[in-house]
C-alpha cells in the first residue's frame, strides 16, 4: 500500500504546477505560430470588432430609431409661435400653431395663444370663439371663463388695440 516515493510537500506541487503551465503556454505560442498571423491574431480582433459593431448597430435600431421616432412626430411645442407672436409676426405665429392644434395634450394653450393672436389683431369675437375651444381642454377653466366674461363685457371700442 505504501507507495515507494514520499508525498509531495506544497512547495514541491507549487513548483510542478509552475512548470505545467509553462509548458502548457509554450505549447499554445506553438499552436499559434503554427496557424499563423491570420488565425491566431487577426480572426480574434475581427471578432470582437464584428461584435462591437453589432451591438452599437442593434443599440442604434432599437433604442435610437424609436425614441427619434418619437420625437420627430411630436409638435416643436409653443416656443416658437411664443416668439413670433412677440415679435408681432401674427402669421407666422398662425402657420406655428397648426400642428400643435392637432395635439390635444398642447391643444388648450395653443387655443389660449391664437386668441390672444385674433385679440392683438382686434378680432375679439375670433378670441371668444379660441377661449371656448381652449375651455374643452384647459386645466384651469375658471380663469378661461373670467376672459371670456371679460371679453364679452368689454365695449367694442375698449376691445381693439
Amino acid at each position: 500500500m505504501n507507495s515507494a516515493e514520499p508525498p509531495l510537500t506544497f512547495r514541491e506541487k507549487c513548483a510542478a504546477d509552475r512548470a505545467r503551465a509553462e509548458v502548457l503556454k509554450e505549447e499554445r505560442l506553438l499552436r499559434q505560430l503554427n496557424q499563423g498571423f491570420l488565425r491566431a491574431h487577426l480572426l480574434p480582433v475581427t471578432v470582437w470588432l464584428g461584435c462591437f459593431w453589432g451591438i452599437i448597430f442593434a443599440f442604434k435600431v432599437w433604442m435610437i430609431g424609436p425614441l427619434q421616432a418619437i420625437h420627430e412626430k411630436t409638435p416643436p411645442g409653443l416656443g416658437p409661435a411664443m416668439n413670433a407672436f412677440y415679435a408681432g409676426d401674427f402669421g407666422a405665429a398662425r402657420a406655428a400653431l397648426e400642428p400643435i392644434l392637432t395635439n390635444p395634450l398642447l391643444a388648450s394653450q395653443a387655443n389660449i395663444l391664437q386668441a390672444r393672436i385674433h385679440l392683438a389683431q382686434g378680432h375679439p369675437d375670433l378670441a371668444t370663439a379660441g377661449l371656448r375651444e381652449a375651455r374643452k381642454t384647459a386645466l384651469n377653466r375658471t380663469e378661461i371663463d373670467e376672459w371670456i366674461h371679460g371679453l364679452s363685457a368689454a365695449p367694442p371700442e375698449a376691445q381693439s388695440p
